[in-house]
C-alpha cells in the first residue's frame, strides 16, 4: 500500500468548481491586485484566529519580515527566536532590521521554544539592549507555553512576533487560537501548511490598529493612498486568485485539521515501537492541528529506507540547525543549542494529511512497529 506525506490534489479537488467560478468572475472584473477577495479572506481570517484585523501578504517570510518592522523601534534591539525552526524565520528576522543583534535559544521537550533559556537570554539583554522582540514559533501544529511567555513579558516588557505558520487554528492552554496573542502574528498560506494557497501567501493578524495600518503601507510600497509614500515599504501584497482561493479552503479548515487530530490520535495510541519516541502534546497547548506528525529515533535512516521500501512517505524537519547552516554559522558561531541539535539527527515526519484513511494510518503503525 503506498502512503502519501501529503496529498494536496485530494484537498483541493473538492473546492475546484466553486474557486473556478471565482476565476471565471476575477477575469470579468480584472482586479488582479488587492481586489475583493483580499478584503473577504482578511476579515475571515481575522475572525477565525479571533483578532480585531488581518492583512494579506505575499508570503510567510514576508510576514515574518514586515511583522518585525512593524513593532521595532530602534538598532539597539535584540531579536530572539528558536533553533528549531525553518529557516524562513531566521532570514525574514535578518532581513527586517540587519542592525539588530539575532539571538537563538532552546526548545523543549515538545519542540518549542524553552522557557528557561528564554528568560536566562532576557536577563542578559536587559543590561545591553534597549529594546527585545521574541519570536515563538508553533511547531509542527503544537503552540508554545504562552502561559509561560506571557508572564516573562509582563517582567521583560518585550514585544512578541508569533510566528504561527504551522499552527492554523492551533488553540493555546485556554482555548484561544494561535496568532491572537503576539503583539503581530505571522502565517504563511504555501500550499503544503493547513491552510495552504496554491502558490506563495502570507497572512498577518493583529489587535492593534497601528500595526495594521503600518502592514497595509508596508506591503505597497510604503502606500496607502495611491501616489502617497510616507515611509519605504515593498511589493509583498497577495495575489486576488490567491485570496479567491483561500476564501474557499477557509471554509473546511476545521473539518480538515479535525481529519489530522483522527490520524494523530492512532498514531498516539498505536505506536509502541520500544525505540521510538513518540510526538506528545504539552499541558500548555489545548489543541495540535498536526502540521507535521515527527517521531525520534536513533536509527532514522534505517527506518526511512525502510519506510521508503514499503512505499510510505516521510519527511525530515530539520536535519540542519539553524545555528549550523552555512548562511548563519559565523553569525550564529558561539551557540550550542542542545536539544535542537540532538533532535535534528533523529526526528522522521510521518504523513499526515486530511484525506488520508484510518486504514493507511493503521498500516503506518504497523509497518513502524516491525521495525
Amino acid at each position: 500500500m503506498k502512503i502519501l506525506f501529503n496529498n494536496l490534489k485530494a484537498q483541493n479537488d473538492p473546492l475546484k468548481p466553486a474557486f473556478l467560478a471565482k476565476v471565471e468572475t476575477l477575469l470579468e472584473k480584472g482586479d488582479y491586485i488587492l481586489g475583493g477577495e483580499v478584503n473577504e479572506f482578511e476579515e475571515r481570517f481575522a475572525e477565525f484566529v479571533g483578532t480585531k484585523y488581518a492583512v494579506g501578504v505575499s508570503s510567510g517570510t514576508d510576514a515574518v519580515r514586515l511583522a518585525i518592522e512593524s513593532v521595532i523601534e530602534t538598532d539597539n534591539t535584540l531579536i530572539i527566536t528558536q533553533a528549531n525552526t525553518f529557516i524562513a524565520t531566521v532570514v525574514a528576522a535578518n532581513q527586517a532590521s540587519c542592525k539588530a543583534q539575532l539571538c537563538l535559544v532552546d526548545i523543549d521537550d515538545y519542540y518549542q521554544m524553552d522557557m528557561d533559556d528564554l528568560e536566562s537570554r532576557l536577563e542578559e539583554a536587559s543590561v545591553e539592549y534597549k529594546d527585545v522582540i521574541v519570536i515563538p514559533v508553533s511547531m509542527y501544529g503544537h503552540t508554545f507555553d504562552k502561559r509561560k511567555l506571557e508572564e516573562l513579558k509582563n517582567k521583560y516588557n518585550f514585544k512578541v512576533v508569533e510566528d504561527s505558520s504551522q499552527a492554523h487554528g492551533s488553540k493555546f492552554f485556554d482555548g484561544k487560537y494561535s496568532g491572537s496573542f503576539g503583539d503581530v502574528s505571522a502565517f504563511s498560506l504555501y500550499p503544503g501548511k493547513n491552510l495552504g494557497g496554491i502558490g506563495d501567501g502570507g497572512v498577518l493578524t493583529t489587535n492593534s490598529e497601528e500595526i495594521k495600518d503600518k502592514l497595509l503601507a508596508l506591503r505597497s510600497y510604503g502606500s496607502v493612498v495611491k501616489y502617497e509614500h510616507p515611509v519605504i515599504g515593498y511589493n509583498n501584497r497577495l495575489d486576488t486568485i490567491q485570496a479567491a482561493f483561500l476564501n474557499e479552503k477557509i471554509k473546511v479548515i476545521h473539518q480538515y485539521n479535525d481529519t489530522r487530530a483522527n490520524i494523530a490520535e492512532i498514531y498516539h495510541n498505536e505506536i509502541k515501537h520500544k525505540d521510538i519516541v513518540n510526538f506528545q502534546n504539552a499541558d500548555y497547548c489545548k489543541k495540535n492541528t498536526y502540521h507535521i506528525y515527527p517521531i525520534r529515533t536513533d536509527s532514522r535512516e534505517k527506518l526511512v529506507s525502510y519506510l521508503s521500501d514499503k512505499e510510505i512517505q516521510t519527511g525530515i524537519h530539520y536535519p540542519i540547525p539553524i545555528e549550523q547552516t552555512g548562511a548563519f554559522e559565523l553569525m550564529f558561531a558561539g551557540f550550542n543549542n542542545k536539544k535542537t541539535r540532538n533532535f535534528s539527527q533523529k526526528l522522521i515526519s510521518l504523513p499526515i494529511h486530511p484525506f488520508m484513511t484510518e486504514r493507511e494510518a493503521l498500516h503506518v503503525v504497523d509497518t513502524v512497529n516491525l521495525f
